[in-house]
């Protein structure tokens, strides 16, 4: 029972393969972009507004994406920064536990 496809099917084939690979394409250049481009927003830390931020950027070649975080309290101005982290995630988590020291060591924060 071994069939052979027609020429036809085999065009059929490549064509949605070709086609499927262009879309990931799309969509893996779509997330380098928003990476690079980073995004932001504000959230309630600590009981007070923060406002974080991250950006993704190219490293070395043993570490090519990594990501930087930022985090402001609005409430001060004061602003931390963290960098070289392998998420957006573990980047502003760790701008926050910065930002944090920062408040505490002023006396804005209980230890």
């Amino acid at each position: 029972m071994n069939q052979q496809l027609t020429t036809s099917d085999q065009h059929h084939i490549k064509k949605n393969l070709i086609e499927w690979c262009i879309e990931c394409a799309k969509r893996i250049l779509a997330k380098i972009i928003k990476d690079l481009k980073g995004r932001e927003g504000t959230d309630v830390i600590f009981d007070r507004p923060v406002k974080w931020k991250y950006k993704a950027r190219v490293h070395s070649l043993k570490e090519p994406w990594v990501y930087d975080g930022w985090a402001t309290d609005l409430k001060t101005g004061i602003k931390s920064q963290a960098k070289h982290y392998k998420s957006a995630k573990g980047a502003v988590k760790h701008a926050y536990e910065e930002l944090g020291k920062k408040l505490v060591a002023k006396g804005i924060l209980d230890p």
